[in-house]
């Protein structure tokens, strides 16, 4: 018994540092990934997943825009808004915009939320992770799937725990998207250009076996691409030429 108590002792705990800045702000943009979703009796499925967060009201308000793109269903979009309750950085509330509102509690980078609905439980986590989110939902029934009593504690007292067998689950890894202005845009056009010019060069040099000379061109072209596999791998080929 005194670990029971001592636990919820632990959850009902609450610091008492209030902000009235919120961590949803760094959570601003637009986000897409493939959600996993899995059944107890051993069926799976996938689906693509859009994830929308902008500011309403600064430090206030948000939106939330989950659009869900399923073979079977199609597209379902969820259109709620996230808000704030009080200055407590722990207290939200998801507004689905049809009356439901469902309590949400901010803690460690995370948003988690609890609730019943049509004789189900449902638990889900949404985590900032770096520059991406992290989506988890998981489902049980209502219904007990067992009732077990713990044996006697040096205080002689028992506890009953009740069980619930999680349905099923759903998670998703949402990476940020990344927008590019009209300047970044133009400036990595010519990027492309100048590496393509570069690569095209430093493959007729090696045509022409002057491996030293397409060995600077292959390494200009990394430094403008660094995450272009191909002039890495001439460039790897280039130097094994010119150690013979």
């Amino acid at each position: 018994m005194k670990k029971i108590l001592f636990l919820i002792s632990v959850i009902l705990f609450c610091a008492s540092d209030v902000s009235a800045q919120s961590a949803l702000n760094d959570w601003e943009g637009e986000y897409k990934g493939q959600m996993a979703i899995g059944y107890a009796n051993g069926r799976s499925d996938s689906l693509d997943v859009t994830f929308e967060l902008r500011t309403i009201e600064k430090d206030s308000s948000w939106t939330y825009k989950m659009l869900y793109n399923s073979k079977t269903f199609g597209e379902v979009l969820k259109d709620y808004e996230i808000k704030r309750v009080g200055i407590n950085p722990a207290s939200y509330v998801l507004d689905e915009k049809d009356g439901t509102l469902i309590d949400m509690t901010y803690m460690d980078g995370c948003l988690y939320d609890m609730f019943e609905v049509m004789d189900n439980y449902f638990i889900s986590t949404f985590c900032k992770n770096g520059d991406d989110l992290r989506f988890d939902l998981f489902m049980s029934s209502s219904k007990p799937s067992a009732v077990t009593v713990s044996e006697e504690d040096e205080e002689g007292e028992t506890y009953e725990v009740i069980s619930y067998k999680p349905l099923l689950h759903q998670t998703v890894v949402l990476e940020k998207q990344i927008k590019l202005s009209e300047e970044e845009k133009e400036s990595n056009q010519k990027a492309m250009e100048a590496y393509d010019k570069l690569v095209d060069a430093a493959d007729e040099a090696y045509a022409r076996k002057k491996y030293e000379k397409a060995l600077k061109l292959y390494s200009r072209a990394i430094v403008l691409m660094p995450s272009n596999e191909y002039a890495k791998r001439q460039k790897q080929q280039t130097e094994k030429r010119l150690s013979k």
